[in-house]
């Protein structure tokens, strides 16, 4: 899913939504389980757990044996359960499902009748308007570790040991200040506690040309939605770890380590170390 998509879908689901016995709300989900794949994606579809699959088998067939339920009826048991989320969706899963191991992330999950499924990469705008008349309720929240930068290597394809290169967006770290990403930049905040940062400036949205290197000098634990209703000047508590160098990262993996360097022109990640 592009991240554009995924911040419509937090941006949506900042809060549970109910209507009767049914809910859907956002959740860290990952493991083995069932799959129905989406228009034959193979990352796109509907998973649920072991657990949540036999009490559906349970729950739609009647029976009080779930082994007892062949599979000629889990297409018809599938549709019931995933009705709700309309013809268009229906129609283009798989009509069995299949073992899968699902990565961990967050997932609009759907309870229904007490059987969870989540909703794994399909665009919300081919399923949000079956919730028009859901009412909102006090779901979970669901806590993120967003990073805290110096700044960002936009354009770059390689990184070399012991080169320095220009941070773009960089802050003044040694006032304590620095960039709150989360897949994009949000804010530039400065911290004022242990645990504690104080809103500085909004960040507008970025759209980059190929992925960043990003410097990341320490990371806090945020509510998701809180980070779709920042605004400036405002107080955010969580817990901070700083790192003991700066650490770059591209695409979430670790690729270097280093050094700030600072000049009258700006601030510079030098390599210090290569992640092996």
């Amino acid at each position: 899913m592009e991240h554009n998509e995924q911040r419509m879908l937090y941006q949506w689901l900042t809060t549970g939504l109910a209507k009767g016995n049914c809910r859907i709300q956002l959740a860290y989900v990952e493991g083995d389980g069932q799959w129905w794949s989406w228009l034959s994606n193979d990352s796109a579809g509907i998973w649920c757990d072991h657990s949540n699959w036999q009490q559906a088998l349970q729950t739609y067939s009647g029976s009080a044996d779930p082994t007892l339920v062949t599979e000629d009826l889990f297409p018809c048991i599938s549709a019931a359960w995933f009705a709700l989320l309309g013809e268009t969706v229906n129609a283009k899963l798989s009509q069995q499902p299949i073992n899968y191991w699902l990565p961990k992330g967050i997932y609009p999950v759907i309870t229904v009748d007490e059987c969870q499924f989540a909703v794994v990469n399909i665009g919300s705008e081919k399923w949000q308007a079956a919730f028009a008349d859901w009412m909102p309720f006090q779901a979970p929240p669901v806590q993120v570790t967003v990073k805290l930068l110096a700044g960002f290597i936009a354009d770059c394809e390689n990184i070399r040991h012991k080169y320095g290169y220009w941070l773009a967006d960089d802050v003044d770290v040694r006032q304590g200040e620095a960039l709150l990403w989360w897949h994009e930049p949000l804010a530039i905040v400065t911290l004022t506690d242990v645990n504690q940062l104080w809103v500085k400036e909004i960040r507008p949205t970025v759209t980059f040309n190929q992925i960043p290197y990003l410097a990341q000098i320490a990371t806090i634990d945020l509510p998701l939605a809180q980070l779709y209703t920042l605004i400036a000047a405002e107080n955010l508590t969580g817990k901070v770890m700083l790192e003991t160098r700066v650490c770059l990262l591209r695409n979430e993996q670790r690729v270097a380590w280093g050094e700030l360097l600072t000049a009258r022109t700006g601030m510079a990640f030098h390599c210090l170390e290569l992640e092996k």
